[in-house]
């Protein structure tokens, strides 16, 4: 049995799955005990990446997308249409399987708030969600977590224009506390500037935290990024490929460095929108706008 199977085997088990695999685990305890030690993780790695061809056809619904992610623990998948300007969500059943076409459930009309976004972000629980213009982010919620026929603007706003200048905000991203804000762009320059926030998920409390990172010189047509669970590694997506980055401090850009890994995505169409991972870190989701579909991709 090999190192990655022992260790997906304990991620997925728990540490009473030791016995069950014995000698497996003493050929790998060094490894495993420093791993569990220091709370690090394999994935997300792109050293072994997969096309599943698994994926979700959104332009049913809607096209052009620009963002997406999944809420309620990988049982809803929403995205923004820029042409009609709307919030679409799609139930996924299981969770994380885009294997399925997911299922439609309404829309909500983002133009009452904003006719030019370039990105969304949402509370894990879906309760509140976040409409990024090029300098101004708008705090929404759902009265019913999920639920976009029951969303509302909370007549909050965060002006980002200080950090970003002429140079466009292009992707949002939130720690999953909702303490800790991330705001990118893209271009030579690209940068992800980091805010703090003394109420969580409320971006009014939001203040520069004067922490960044540049990664415009490695990647500068970035277009979302997600953190792994545990805030120390990152995916940085371009138009058409991924880049993984690790943070030495947990959910903090000021300490993040290349970790000289990339994945290019063919035949799934260029212009990117989103990227997404699994509860485990073991699978990414790219969000392309050119085929306005959702693909599967995991990571061994």
């Amino acid at each position: 049995m090999s190192f990655l199977s022992v260790y997906k085997k304990l991620k997925k088990y728990g540490a009473q799955s030791r016995f069950l695999i014995s000698r497996d685990y003493l050929r790998y305890k060094p490894i495993l005990d420093s791993i569990f030690a220091t709370g690090e993780s394999l994935f997300p790695s792109l050293s072994a990446v997969t096309d599943t061809n698994n994926n979700i056809y959104l332009q049913s619904q809607g096209s052009n997308a620009t963002g997406g992610d999944f809420i309620i623990s990988g049982t809803k998948y929403l995205f923004l249409d820029s042409v009609s300007h709307r919030l679409i969500p799609y139930a996924i059943s299981p969770a994380y399987n885009v294997s399925n076409s997911g299922t439609y459930e309404g829309a909500f009309y983002t133009q009452t708030v904003t006719t030019a976004p370039v990105g969304v972000a949402f509370k894990p629980d879906g309760s509140k969600w976040y409409i990024l213009t090029v300098t101004v982010i708008y705090q929404m919620s759902m009265s019913t977590p999920g639920n976009v026929t029951t969303a509302s603007s909370d007549g909050i706003s965060k002006d980002i224009s200080a950090q970003f200048g002429a140079n466009a905000a292009t992707w949002m991203r939130f720690a999953p506390d909702g303490a800790t804000l991330f705001v990118g762009n893209a271009g030579v320059g690209g940068t992800v500037y980091q805010y703090t926030l003394s109420s969580p998920w409320d971006v009014s409390t939001a203040s520069y935290a004067s922490k960044s990172f540049t990664y415009g010189g490695i990647q500068n047509t970035a277009r979302d990024l997600v953190f792994s669970a545990n805030g120390k590694k990152a995916l940085l997506l371009g138009t058409a490929s991924v880049w993984l980055f690790t943070l030495s401090t947990a959910y903090d850009v000021s300490t993040m460095a290349y970790a000289s890994q990339t994945y290019t995505i063919s035949g799934k169409g260029t212009n990117g929108q989103g990227i997404s991972l699994n509860a485990t870190d073991t699978a990414f989701f790219y969000l392309t706008a050119q085929s306005d579909r959702v693909y599967e991709f995991t990571m061994a």
